[in-house]
């Protein structure tokens, strides 16, 4: 099983959101999406989930019946209606690959917890939107970081995220 951007380019207007990024997703990877917010982290997965087209570059899925579970963040459920629906919709079925975008969103402190321990236990491949740290540390494996202004990823392990921050500490 393999979900992967090459070289993918997107655009709104004549703004760059995405710059020729590369990204492959395999059923094991545990993989946060971070940057500022409008740097095109919902873009990224809404690709992947094949919402939308990359305006240049490919997007492979192999095989072709390989099946995406996507949370996007803007869940439109009606005012005073719980955004935890969407989230256990998504995580009961099964898919080879989950895209969430900001789960963590709405939830407290139990629903965290139990969002951790399924994201633990699942055998599907993950990409996660999130701000929350605290939440990307107990779930991925590597951080896909867009830089701001330059719709670039950069992309490393989460050991070395947090080697790279006590560095800067010290």
């Amino acid at each position: 099983m393999r979900l992967q951007l090459v070289d993918v380019v997107r655009q709104h207007g004549s703004h760059v959101v995405l710059d020729a990024i590369s990204l492959r997703i395999s059923p094991d990877t545990r993989l946060g999406v971070v940057g500022p917010n409008g740097s095109g982290k919902s873009t990224i997965l809404r690709i992947l989930a094949g919402l939308e087209e990359p305006g240049d570059g490919i997007v492979v899925r192999d095989p072709p019946t390989l099946t995406v579970g996507y949370l996007p963040q803007e869940h439109g459920f009606p005012v005073g209606e719980s955004a935890r629906l969407a989230l256990a919709a998504v995580l009961l079925s099964r898919f080879d690959v989950l895209l969430l975008d900001e789960p963590t969103n709405d939830l407290d402190s139990d629903g965290l917890e139990r969002l951790e321990r399924f994201v633990a236990m699942s055998g599907s491949a993950l990409v996660v939107v999130a701000h929350d740290r605290a939440f990307l540390d107990e779930t991925v494996r590597r951080i896909a970081e867009i830089e701001p202004g330059r719709g670039r990823v950069r992309e490393c392990r989460r050991l070395e995220r947090i080697r790279s921050r006590a560095r800067r500490r010290a």
